[in-house]
């Protein structure tokens, strides 16, 4: 095409020729989105998952969180003349010298600052998920380790409800002999070890039920399930959420209501 336009009688088509020419991809930027697909890939791949939703490329709108601008003109003017959050002067090719180590870098640095949180706690709430609670991408060592680990506060905790149920109904007992009776009911069996014994349940099924209907058969594990699956491991969902709020409340859509504006979010 570039080549097309070039030699085309039309001067506007010839301009675009050498337009198109100049911001077009370098051999080095070619090569280094081949090299960047399967280290973003692998993120991707996660956020889909954590995210529980698809990004639907096919909606420019929504692909990405934030707008840019861009400079496709030769006297360097902005296509765009609204306020943006970013500028990209796509006729000056990308600087790919050790581009690659610096999006590992960054990747790197990103992930020990948002996911800055103890290593127990982090294999504790995954031994806690029915979807992934065999753990089989740890060495043997750390697997005997967090099992030891979440049994030691299984077993605080099962102390303290035991007594407390004991004492709830021994409040009422008053023949020793009925107390006695009633206070077998609370020699729980070993809840980690039936727990482990359950074949997991798949990715595309919602741990959070699964522990509301098994609630009665392991009632200790899933207090514990409430404390430590608590935080979702991404942002994405209620991110995207302001990226549609952001795409609905534009410059051509000041005058609408609250109520307007809540419900077209809700069919979005």
């Amino acid at each position: 095409m570039i080549t097309t336009l070039c030699i085309d009688s039309d001067k506007q088509a010839k301009k675009d020729g050498k337009q198109l020419k100049g911001i077009n991809f370098t051999k080095d930027e070619w090569n280094a989105i081949s090299e960047l697909i399967p280290i973003l890939e692998l993120f991707a791949n996660a956020t889909e998952l954590l995210g529980v939703e698809v990004v639907d490329f096919t909606e420019p709108n929504t692909t990405f969180d934030d707008d840019v601008e861009y400079e496709d003109s030769e006297d360097g003017d902005i296509a765009n003349n609204q306020s943006k959050q970013r500028k990209i002067k796509i006729n000056t090719p990308q600087d790919c010298k050790n581009l690659i180590l610096k999006v590992k870098s960054a990747l790197y640095e990103s992930i020990t600052y948002y996911w800055n949180i103890s290593e127990d706690y982090r294999l504790i709430a995954t031994l806690l998920d029915p979807c992934c609670k065999s753990l089989f991408f740890v060495s043997p060592e750390l697997h005997s380790n967090i099992h030891l680990k979440l049994r030691s506060i299984y077993n605080e905790i099962k102390l303290e409800y035991s007594k407390q149920e004991k004492d709830c109904y021994e409040e009422y007992l008053t023949n020793s002999l009925l107390a006695s009776m009633f206070s077998r009911r609370y020699e729980r069996g070993d809840e980690i070890t039936e727990y482990l014994r359950v074949e997991e349940i798949g990715f595309s099924e919602c741990s959070f039920n699964w522990w509301s209907k098994n609630e009665n058969r392991f009632p200790i594990l899933s207090k514990m399930a409430r404390k430590y699956l608590a935080i979702p491991a991404t942002f994405t969902p209620s991110e995207r959420l302001f990226s549609d709020a952001g795409n609905l409340m534009t410059v051509r859509h000041t005058s609408l209501s609250p109520s307007t504006f809540k419900h077209l979010l809700f069919l979005k």
